[in-house]
């Protein structure tokens, strides 16, 4: 698990809190001008290599994807994250998982 002061995590904070891409139009534009961020998350441009790599072997790794997506624009980041978390829930990512989409959010307490 990643410092809950990394670069990523921050960043990806900053996406659902100050929605930071905005300013970006895809993936590609956000790594060209990754220096507007303020510091390198990165997980961006690890996201985009997964992807490649998921197209090119056609891997079924739906976390990733959807992380991509996300930073590429193609998905709203909180009704993406909503949806990892009910597949979570309903087992389709090899049932290792047996919690409600309440404590997979952190919203149970």
């Amino acid at each position: 698990m990643g410092s809950r002061y990394g670069r990523n995590r921050r960043f990806g904070r900053e996406i659902v809190e100050k929605n930071v891409l905005s300013s970006f139009t895809d993936i590609t534009d956000l790594i060209d001008r990754i220096a507007e961020v303020g510091y390198l998350p990165e997980g961006v441009v690890a996201a985009r290599g997964a992807q490649s790599i998921i197209e090119r072997n056609s891997l079924k790794l739906p976390i990733t994807e959807v992380v991509y997506r996300i930073l590429n624009r193609e998905a709203d980041p909180t009704e993406a994250i909503n949806g990892i978390l009910r597949g979570l829930t309903r087992g389709s990512f090899g049932g290792f998982l047996s919690i409600s989409a309440d404590q997979a959010a952190g919203t149970n307490d």
